[in-house]
């Protein structure tokens, strides 16, 4: 949620950029500490394999949340919908 585009896309309202940066930069700790935890030294390994498959989930789901937003998005009669401007 850190990148503009997809808020404007998906319509939400903007994280604040502390929240957002803090997230982002303690979200990879957290997640090393408790496969730390819960594997051992087995830990780093499981840590370093997971990332690549929770890119792809992130991307599944930012493009599922995208798809349903534009079907969504252009059932709506035309006096609902949003106004897009591409210099916002």
């Amino acid at each position: 949620m850190r990148q503009q585009k997809i808020v404007r896309i998906l319509g939400d309202a903007p994280v604040p950029r502390t929240i957002s940066g803090a997230l982002t930069g303690i979200a990879p700790f957290l997640a090393f500490f408790l496969c730390c935890h819960a594997y051992g030294g087995i830990g780093i390994i499981v840590w370093i394999y997971t990332m690549p498959p929770a890119g792809l989930l992130v991307a599944a789901i930012l493009a599922v949340l995208m798809t349903h937003h534009s079907r969504a998005r252009t059932a709506a009669p035309a006096s609902m919908r949003k106004p897009v401007s591409l210099h916002s």
